[in-house]
């Protein structure tokens, strides 16, 4: 048996010219740094971002020796055993680990990925440049151990503080004994600086649960216009002490908002406790206005400003925004981080205006919804809550009949009423917090929590007894007919879309 010889063509002069032209062309427009050597480590090309990475020219890289480089800042003992040692063992080495100082750029953390190329007589190097990554993943890890720790330690310290200001309440109240009036006064003034460290603790935790992700916004609709006068009433007696005047612009009507009420009362305080803080004179100015797609709360003072350098820093964690050395007791300077973080986590936005001797202004922005867009966000969290517990949610759906042609009939404020009417007699029907009942256009939807097909045929049955009654009552069963329907997930539907779409047509 005769065995054919494979004719080898020599490559043609252009064919090679080419090949290394189209070679240096990728060579020189890839984004990573890349440098290419010569089987005697010589460089032969090297990226541009090579050069941008390293502060170095073409022409004091090419053809030279790697670890002549940069006045010798190249070489590197791990570079040389990776080149002299491993690399020709193995012709690839992958994710390999340097750190050096460079005299021109600083200390580089660099991730390397070689291949030695013996058929094109070259060594390919692929650098990673990891630096800021790694500085990042440490600012974060530190981060994350000393909101721990925060947390660790608020927790601690909460019990003692709870139990030292309950006995201290206890002496005050005289259970244990006659006390005089000078140790009344002492232990007064320990139960508010107990108040005040409490306040601190509370603080510490709110910012460690913003920075972890673990606050969970309790959201409902809201009267914006009531929660804020709410809000700014509990600050009239410390607005007396000062003699300043309390200026409220809020509208007359209902402003409804889709919010945590407990956060953004918060938000509100801390503000308004801000503005009574450093203002001495003038008046502190509360305002509240409704626009097509968001609501605006406003804050003004008249106090000491803010430098305009500082006005970047208002919002950091632990500042005193500029204004320590104007009027007003010290606090931790966590107030307006931990507004900012509730604000954004509304999807929201806050800022501030001040100039220093003129006052301050802080204004933040929430977000308007829509009645559907409002039930969407409860289905899409109950369903949420129902999954990560390996539970049931219900959701019935009580529809008017004719909707359009009793909007007709009656006017716009006698269907809303009857509406509201029929919303407050199926909470008091369900009783359970943890339900919810959404007033639309046309209808009321219930979505029960924890709640299977049965639990929702008997809700359902109890919610028409009580609306056929209460329609009876008022004189309205003939002329307000009620459709009811429900389905429950996961058992009847997969996603909202048909949990919605069930509940309608059961």
């Amino acid at each position: 048996m005769t065995t054919k010889k494979k004719n080898i063509i020599p490559a043609d002069p252009k064919t090679i010219s080419f090949l290394q032209e189209y070679s240096d062309a990728i060579v020189e427009t890839i984004q990573q740094p890349l440098i290419v050597l010569d089987p005697d480590l010589k460089v032969i090309s090297a990226s541009r971002s090579f050069y941008e990475t390293f502060k170095v020219n073409p022409k004091e890289t090419k053809g030279r020796f790697i670890y002549d480089l940069g006045n010798r800042q190249w070489d590197i003992p791990a570079l040389r055993k990776l080149l002299e040692e491993i690399l020709p063992k193995t012709s690839a080495f992958d994710n390999y680990e340097i750190e050096h100082d460079f005299e021109s750029i600083g200390k580089r953390i660099m991730i390397m990925n070689a291949r030695r190329l013996d058929s094109m007589q070259m060594i390919l190097i692929a650098i990673d440049d990891i630096t800021e990554r790694r500085k990042a993943e440490e600012i974060k890890r530190t981060d994350r151990i000393r909101s721990d720790f925060i947390s660790m330690v608020s927790h601690e310290l909460r019990t003692p503080l709870s139990i030292t200001k309950e006995g201290i309440s206890l002496i005050l109240d005289k259970v244990a004994g006659e006390i005089n009036e000078e140790q009344k006064g002492i232990l007064g003034t320990a139960k508010n600086n107990i108040d005040r460290l409490t306040g601190i603790i509370d603080e510490l935790l709110d910012i460690s649960k913003i920075e972890a992700g673990k606050v969970k916004l309790k959201k409902e609709s809201v009267d914006m216009a009531s929660l804020i006068r709410q809000a700014a009433s509990s600050f009239e007696l410390s607005l007396k002490e000062k003699d300043l005047e309390l200026r409220v612009n809020i509208p007359e009507q209902q402003v409804d908002a889709y919010v945590d009420p407990d956060k953004i009362s918060q938000c509100f305080t801390n503000l308004v406790g801000n503005a009574l803080k450093f203002t001495d004179r003038g008046h502190i100015e509360v305002s509240l206005q409704e626009k097509e797609k968001e609501i605006e709360c406003v804050v003004t003072d008249t106090g000491c400003g803010i430098a305009g350098e500082d006005l970047t820093r208002v919002f950091d964690k632990f500042q005193q925004f500029g204004r320590l050395s104007g009027a007003g007791e010290k606090g931790t300077g966590l107030g307006l981080s931990i507004t900012k973080g509730i604000i954004e986590l509304h999807g929201g936005r806050i800022r501030v205006e001040s100039e220093p001797g003129r006052g301050t202004k802080f204004s933040f922005n929430l977000p308007k919804y829509t009645a559907e867009e409002i039930f969407r966000e409860y289905l899409n969290n109950g369903m949420k809550e129902a999954m990560e517990g390996k539970a049931c949610m219900a959701l019935i759906v009580i529809s008017i009949s004719e909707f359009n042609g009793l909007k007709q009939k009656y006017s716009g404020e006698k269907l809303g009423a009857i509406l509201r009417s029929m919303e407050e007699l199926i909470k008091d029907s369900i009783r359970r917090d943890r339900d919810v009942v959404l007033k639309g256009s046309g209808g009321i939807a219930v979505i029960l929590a924890g709640c299977g097909k049965e639990g929702a045929l008997i809700a359902e049955n109890r919610l028409k007894e009580a609306l056929d009654k209460y329609l009876t009552n008022e004189g309205l069963s003939k002329e307000i007919k009620l459709r009811f329907g429900s389905a429950v997930y996961p058992d009847e539907a997969e996603n909202d879309k048909e949990l919605i779409k069930k509940a309608k047509e059961a």
